[in-house]
This record gives structure tokens, sequence and C-alpha cells, in this order.
């Protein structure tokens, strides 16, 4: 996804399976989040922020911030 420097961002689980949300580069670290739960991150800067769920590092995502 792509989004403006000052955007949060809020990932919600919409699955039966727990899940995170981990930066590569680790400037942000979800808790592990059942069904329902939801994990917010303000993107203040520009910049490339890949991520993974540490359980499942199969499924990852990237977050591109733009001016």
């Amino acid at each position: 996804m792509t989004v403006r420097a000052g955007t949060t961002v809020t990932w919600t689980n919409h699955d039966e399976e727990p899940h995170t949300v981990a930066a590569s580069d680790g400037s942000f670290h979800s808790p592990g989040m059942g069904t329902g739960a939801t994990f917010s991150h303000l993107f203040p800067a520009t910049g490339t922020f890949d991520y993974v769920c540490s359980i499942h590092p199969m499924m990852h995502g990237t977050v591109v911030v733009t001016s």
C-alpha cells in the first residue's frame, strides 16, 4: 500500500488464527493479534517499510510512504 507521510495505518486480523505485524527493519512490531484485534502505526517520514507476520513469515507486505 502507498500512503502519505503522517498517515496512521491500521491492520485488522479478520482470520481465526493469531497474527502479528513486524517491520523487517525493526521499526514496529505488534503483539500477537487474535480475531478482530487491531494494530496501528504512524508513518511520520517517507520510506519503504516491508513487514511480515512473525508467526506466518510467508504472509508479508510493504507500506510505501510518500511526501
